[in-house]
């Protein structure tokens, strides 16, 4: 149940309205509030909507001699907190150091060798399943996957992964956050995830990488 004190953007805006009847044939206004993108999307973070992933925090994995080269994230890990089923529309990642590639898969995860799915790893996840590092099933892109997984559901015989995939070089690569753009019961809304990841190089804080 989101509390009664979050405000939906596009919402309780009737004064805004109103200046820009008297203002729009001098510069015209937008009506979007909040800065919402398309006026109607409720921004919210992790453990506060419909949809959540993974808490605050982040990981970093350490360069192989080699380039360029794959890391592989999976600490995402979708679920509903009503039980509603939600439909990812889009993720947006922000870097601090661009990857030469970056792309996300989801991943029915399975239990092998003690561990069920992808934490941080180097090189392709297909490898990595492929040879029975991990097991599980790929479900394609994101975009258009529904979410029906509980949040209280017991991740230990299985989870679906939101997987993230970045190809870098010697510079290294570094995901500030991200966003999940998604829809539940008719309703849009922005997930902002506070998670950082890191593909150590030259470009990438020491701290991390070390």
């Amino acid at each position: 149940m989101i509390g009664p004190d979050r405000r939906r953007a596009g919402r309780n805006n009737l004064p805004a309205l109103i200046a820009c009847l008297v203002l729009a044939a001098v510069a015209g206004c937008s009506s979007a509030g909040n800065g919402a993108p398309g006026g109607d999307r409720e921004i919210h973070g992790d453990g506060e909507g419909p949809l959540s992933v993974v808490g605050p925090g982040g990981n970093s994995i350490a360069a192989p001699k080699h380039t360029p080269w794959v890391a592989t994230f999976g600490w995402s890990t979708p679920c509903t907190t009503t039980g509603d089923p939600i439909e990812i529309e889009k993720i947006n990642y922000r870097f601090t150091v661009h990857p030469k590639a970056v792309r996300s898969v989801i991943f029915d995860a399975v239990p092998a060798h003690g561990v069920v799915g992808f934490g941080s790893t180097i090189g392709k996840p297909e490898n990595a399943v492929r040879k029975g590092h991990v097991a599980g099933t790929f479900l394609g892109q994101p975009e258009g996957f529904e979410v029906t997984r509980s949040c209280d559901s017991d991740t230990s015989q299985g989870k679906v992964q939101i997987l993230t995939v970045l190809t870098t070089g010697p510079r290294g690569a570094e995901v500030r956050d991200y966003s999940i753009d998604y829809t539940s019961e008719g309703e849009k809304y922005t997930l902002e995830v506070e998670y950082q990841m890191i593909a150590c190089g030259t470009d990438t804080p020491p701290a991390h990488c070390t």
